[in-house]
């Protein structure tokens, strides 16, 4: 458990779960670390530096699926993600809960020029602090 609290991992191969917004996945990893408080403000603080914050929990044309019971879910799935902005999101997971070791493998891969910034920006922010 202590370990869990600790540690931030982003690996080098996107770990997400299709079927989950960028809000969910925020809130699952929050709370798999038993960080202290709520997810909500540091998850928006996150997306907003990150330039994700319109991802979150908003909807996108195409991005309506069926989930097999007839009725059309109106979320940001991170399978509708382009590349850049699922190793936003991995980044974010890695970094949120406050964990004062967070381990990055190319964080940045596959990133323009203008996101790989906000990225290093959000490190250098944080790093202050952990």
């Amino acid at each position: 458990n202590a370990c869990r609290k600790r540690i931030g991992l982003c690996p080098q191969a996107n770990a997400l779960f299709d079927r989950l917004t960028v809000d969910e996945h925020l809130w699952f990893i929050h709370g798999l670390k038993g960080a202290a408080g709520s997810y909500k403000t540091e998850a928006d603080q996150l997306l907003s530096q990150l330039k994700l914050d319109e991802k979150s929990d908003t909807v996108s044309i195409g991005s309506f699926y069926s989930n097999g019971s007839g009725l059309i879910c109106l979320f940001q799935l991170a399978m509708n993600l382009s590349g850049g902005q699922k190793r936003k999101l991995c980044v974010s997971m890695a970094v949120i809960g406050g964990s004062p070791v967070v381990l990055l493998d190319e964080p940045t891969a596959g990133m323009d020029p203008g996101a790989r910034r906000d990225v290093e920006s959000l490190l250098e922010s944080i790093k202050v602090d952990r």
